[in-house]
């Protein structure tokens, strides 16, 4: 009988490490269930500027005004009857200078 009882308690303890620490156990199921979590954190984010993108895309599409400001933004492109200043920082120019 007491060789019968510790036959069944090393067969529960293997079941148990096998159901914590195998290859589908408890560990590899909370690591899964971590990375679900990241991945859903960057999906989130990805829609949200995928969002901003389709909206500046209407824009594109719908009028000039968009246009001009990405003209601004990325090109420094200004209107004809603008005039265009640019101030330096005397303290900024002496650092930068090689």
């Amino acid at each position: 009988m007491r060789v019968c009882n510790l036959a069944l308690a090393a067969l529960l303890a293997g079941l148990c490490l096998l159901w914590v620490a195998g290859d589908g156990g408890w560990w590899r199921w909370q690591e899964q269930r971590a990375e679900l979590h990241r991945l859903a954190e960057r999906n989130a984010a990805l829609a949200g500027r995928n969002r901003a993108l389709e909206a500046s895309l209407a824009d594109l599409r719908s009028g000039t005004e968009e246009i001009e400001e990405q003209a601004r933004q990325r090109l420094g492109l200004i209107r004809e009857d603008e005039e265009f200043f640019q101030l330096i920082d005397p303290a900024g120019t002496a650092a930068d200078a090689p």
